[in-house]
Formats: C-alpha cells, sequence, structure tokens
C-alpha cells in the first residue's frame, strides 16, 4: 500500500496514519521523508536534479516522529517498525526514479509506504525547468518560471 497526500502537510502529519494502520493490525511502515513537494516538482533542464525539494529539516523532524510513535507502543505485545527513508540518499540527482524504485521494492515486501512531502499524490509530475545550469548558481524565481511557462504555452 502507498499512502500520498495530495495537499500541504503538516510536520510528521504521517504519525496518524501509521497509528490507525497499526491499531487495524499493520506493523511494518516506511516513510520517504527529507522532502518538499510542489505541483509540479521543477526540474533543471541540465543537471536533471529537483528543484527546492530536499530539506534535511525536515528528516530530522520525522526521525523525532519515529521515535515518538516508538515510545508510545513501548511495552505493547507488537511493536511497529517504522523505517524512515531519507529520499536524499536514494540515489542519484534523478531522486524520481529512485524513489519510484525504492517504493516498489518496499511495496512488494508488503510494507505500508507513506510519502512525507507536500502534494506527494503528484510526486512523479516533473516539468523541465527554464534552460539554466543551477550548478553554475543559475535559479529562476517562482514567478519568472511560471511566466516562462506561460511564455512556453503561447
Amino acid at each position: 500500500d502507498v499512502y500520498a497526500p495530495v495537499c500541504i502537510t503538516g510536520g510528521c502529519s504521517w504519525a496518524a496514519l501509521v497509528r490507525n494502520f497499526y491499531a487495524k493490525g499493520r506493523n511494518d511502515f516506511v516513510i520517504m521523508s527529507g522532502n518538499h513537494g510542489s505541483i509540479p516538482n521543477r526540474i533543471c533542464a541540465v543537471t536533471k536534479e529537483a528543484l527546492g525539494v530536499i530539506d534535511e529539516n525536515r528528516y530530522q523532524e520525522d526521525l523525532k516522529q519515529q521515535q515518538e510513535v516508538l515510545q508510545e507502543t513501548k511495552g505493547n505485545v507488537r511493536v511497529p517498525r517504522i523505517e524512515v527513508v531519507d529520499v536524499a540518499k536514494l540515489g542519484t540527482v534523478d531522486d524520481s526514479e529512485c524513489l519510484r524504485r525504492s517504493i516498489k521494492e518496499h511495496v512488494s515486501k508488503d510494507k505500508v509506504v507513506i510519502l512525507a512531502g507536500c502534494y506527494s499524490l503528484v510526486t512523479f509530475l516533473e516539468m523541465k525547468d527554464k534552460p539554466i545550469d543551477v550548478s553554475a548558481g543559475e535559479m529562476t524565481t517562482e514567478l519568472e518560471y511560471f511566466t516562462w511557462l506561460l511564455e512556453l504555452a503561447a
């Protein structure tokens, strides 16, 4: 099973899902963490890197939430297994393909996979950014990006 939010998420909002499924007998959970999401996710045309997605603070927050949920179940006969995966460490900068493979691997092992980033339902909706090279320090603002998209559509 894969669960993904359709809107903005609060810090560690995945914990409610874990508690709910744990109460219904599920025990193995994987939290895909350490990222933000947007609609669409902007991809650098040169490096293929997702722009403004990776955030170490989100990952650290989710690790704290993991410990809180585990503490709540301490002493129970059945304790949930919660793995928090830092999506930044899944592979190359082409994180969508690495993420897709990781999700499939965990689902094949009958784990509940929760994508913790905002708008995760559209994680794989990617649009190339303006032809710039972020590795060279070039960047566009959101307004510049959407203006560029409108110009392309005209």
